[in-house]
């Protein structure tokens, strides 16, 4: 099914795709091309009641192409806890997509299985049924598939005291990489926060990890990963007070790595969210998803690795007619630096549609945080409540991808 639609210059649009009778209650996968050519940018957030309790959200962006490497350092199964995890494959192409899908638990056991994806389907593997624990994958097919991770589960707090349900989804990483950053990233204050690492090489990986917080660089920390396997730092642990922080992971081999985080948002807002890290930083960022609305929190997450004091010029883009609005930040060598939207672009009433488009001088990284009280759903029945995460992307595109997406109850 094609759907039309025109996105004015300098604003954005939404599409629910729920509101579409043709698309209701299905498993989707999803193409957004610009019909005239011009670049554009496309993300997709879902608001869920998963199983009729796990009440969370989830955001991604597109992705330009299809790729024959995915790979997911995040990831955790159990059927008691529970956390269900769920690997959604597209095939955009005109021929079937064959290869193999390996997964890595902890100890460094590979489970390898072959897979198939008819062309102009969407197929979904059910992580569950092949293995329990800890848990890293990674698809190689012989064309190019989008790949994304969706993960709903029931977390039990280590340090804080809390409980969150929800889930999170993502697209896998297309290469690995020496170098990952991470703007987002806060402990304590109802905030536990992971680091996933996966080593698929055959031979030991040495790997530093740096912190920096509002205060500049905060310290270094190494580990090893065995090879072909993965690892998880526990981020709260190197931490003695709460606080925001940044990381950057460094190794002698190529890795692949993600950021997850689970927290009870204002004391009731529970949920988690992942993120993968990304391999530069950059001068040029951007977003398309983002809402000032009441009942939503939106903040972005800015981080100069450099030596230098870098100045960042940011561009809000709302609805329709709405306008724009730009400010700017300095942030200092080794520092990470939270925006406050809501607060940004409080004169403007709240716009619920907000893009954002982040200019430097110098090279930095940035994300941006979406904690959000959805009130009451259409069944009438508790608030959905949580919180999604999304990295910036570097261009616009004139197509992107996704291969989850869902629009039943």
């Amino acid at each position: 099914m094609t759907i039309f639609r025109e996105v004015p210059a300098d604003s954005r649009i939404t599409l629910d795709l729920n509101s579409n009778r043709y698309l209701r209650d299905r498993n989707l996968s999803i193409s957004v091309r610009s019909v005239d050519g011009l670049p554009l940018l496309a993300e997709r957030p879902m608001y869920f009641r998963y199983h009729g309790w796990m009440d969370g959200g989830s955001d991604a962006f597109g992705q330009e192409e299809g790729h024959t490497s995915w790979y997911f350092p995040e990831g955790f199964t159990s059927d008691t806890h529970p956390f269900r995890e769920y690997i959604c494959i597209g095939n955009f192409g005109d021929y079937p997509a064959r290869g193999t899908m390996t997964l890595l638990g902890a100890g460094g056991e590979g489970l390898e299985m072959e897979i198939e994806v008819d062309p102009g389907f969407r197929q979904t593997q059910y992580i569950n049924s092949y293995i329990q624990g800890e848990v890293a994958v990674k698809l190689e097919t012989d064309r190019p598939v989008v790949a994304e991770r969706s993960v709903y589960f029931r977390y039990n707090a280590l340090e804080n005291g809390f409980t969150a349900d929800g889930g999170h989804t993502k697209a896998g990483l297309n290469s690995l990489s020496r170098n990952w950053y991470f703007a987002e990233g806060h402990v304590g204050d109802g905030f536990e926060e992971w680091v996933s690492l996966a080593n698929p090489n055959g031979e030991k990986a040495s790997v530093t990890v740096t912190y920096y917080t509002p205060a500049g660089k905060w310290g270094e920390k190494g580990l090893s990963l065995a090879p072909e396997t993965r690892n998880t730092l526990f981020v709260n642990e190197d931490f003695g007070v709460p606080g925001d922080v940044s990381v950057q992971v460094e190794s002698e081999l190529p890795i692949a790595c993600e950021r997850a985080m689970y927290f009870n948002y204002n004391g009731s807002w529970d949920d988690g969210h992942a993120s993968p890290g990304v391999l530069e930083s950059s001068t040029t960022w951007l977003f398309a998803e983002g809402s000032a609305y009441s009942g939503i929190d939106e903040y972005v997450l800015l981080v100069n690795t450099g030596r230098e004091t870098a100045r960042v010029e940011t561009r809000y883009l709302m609805g329709p007619g709405e306008g724009t609005y730009g400010a700017v930040y300095r942030i200092g060598p080794g520092q990470r630096v939270t925006v406050n939207v809501n607060r940004e672009l409080s004169g403007f009433g709240l716009p619920s549609q907000v893009a954002l488009e982040v200019d430097s001088d110098l090279p930095i990284v940035a994300e941006r945080a979406m904690y959000f009280d959805m009130g009451r759903g259409d069944s009438g029945g508790e608030p959905i409540r949580g919180g999604h995460v999304s990295l910036g992307v570097q261009k616009a595109s004139p197509q992107w991808y996704f291969a989850e997406a869902y629009t039943g109850k």
